[in-house]
């Protein structure tokens, strides 16, 4: 039952964050509102393990930390493996860009090393590329139906989730090819 919630929260968020206004400081989550927990240990606990959760974490740090510093902000990706919450956010303070990425996600049965890197860039994508651009559901589904000329940019809120490497399934990337 909590894998077809959250299947229908990751698609609704899919497919609707073109209808959310929210700028990088009010991103309140990467899926709608919801009372999920997934504490750590718990029967429900199916996802990937901490290593795992951190090598993604890492990753993301490696890549984004000198380009965000480039912009003259600060990246802190707050790892908080022992929140249950099944979610993630944003959130801007002075100079510091904020990732909150907490455990509860990561322990969901559906979620893998590539499903957490997604989440931290879109996340990331709040900071990066601002608020999405589109305001209502029929330019949304325009969007859909568009070739990639007339919409570049799909309907994903920001292009950090295209460019972002893919990750193996359990090993340590180490990150693009030399040259690449």
């Amino acid at each position: 039952m909590k894998r077809n919630i959250l299947l229908s929260a990751v698609s609704a968020m899919l497919l609707g964050a073109a209808l959310m206004p929210v700028s990088a400081s009010d991103c309140t989550g990467f899926l709608p509102p919801n009372d999920l927990k997934i504490p750590v240990g718990s029967a429900d606990d199916k996802g990937i393990v901490e290593a795992q959760f951190n090598e993604v974490m890492n990753i993301v740090e490696k890549i984004y930390k000198p380009q965000v510093a480039a912009l003259g902000k600060v990246l802190e990706l707050r790892r908080l493996w022992t929140d249950a919450t099944v979610n993630a956010s944003a959130q801007q303070s002075g100079n510091r860009y904020i990732l909150n990425m907490y455990g509860g996600l990561a322990r969901h049965e559906t979620i893998t090393m590539d499903g957490m890197a997604l989440v931290a860039c879109h996340e990331l994508g709040h900071h990066l590329a601002g608020a999405p651009k589109v305001s209502s559901a029929r330019s949304t589904m325009a969007m859909a139906r568009s070739t990639p000329a007339q919409n570049p940019r799909g309907l994903a809120s920001s292009t950090s989730i295209r460019v972002s490497p893919p990750l193996p399934p359990r090993s340590g990337w180490t990150g693009p090819p030399a040259g690449g």
